[in-house]
C-alpha cells in the first residue's frame, strides 16, 4: 500500500490480501482483509451495517477477537 494511503477501505465490502503493512483502516463494512500488520484501526459510530469485516495477519490469525459492539464501545471511551 502506498505510504500516503490512510483511512483505507472506509465503507468497503472486500476480500483483500495485501503484501505489506496497512497504515490505517477505517470502518470497513464487510469481508476480510489479510495483511502483514496493521497500524491504526478505527471503528466508530459511522460504520455501515453489517460491520463484520475480519482483519487477519498473513499467518491466518484474526487480529481481533472482540465483537463489533465491543469495538464500538471501546471507540467511545
Amino acid at each position: 500500500m502506498a505510504d500516503d494511503a490512510d483511512l483505507a477501505f472506509e465503507y468497503s465490502s472486500l476480500q483483500a490480501t495485501i503484501k505489506g503493512p496497512v497504515h490505517s483502516i477505517k470502518n470497513p463494512r464487510t469481508g476480510s482483509i489479510t495483511a502483514e500488520s496493521y497500524g491504526a484501526v478505527i471503528i466508530d459510530e459511522n460504520i455501515k451495517a453489517p460491520g463484520n469485516c475480519k482483519l487477519k495477519l498473513w499467518d491466518d490469525q484474526t487480529c481481533f477477537d472482540e465483537t463489533q459492539e465491543e469495538m464500538q464501545y471501546a471507540a467511545q471511551l
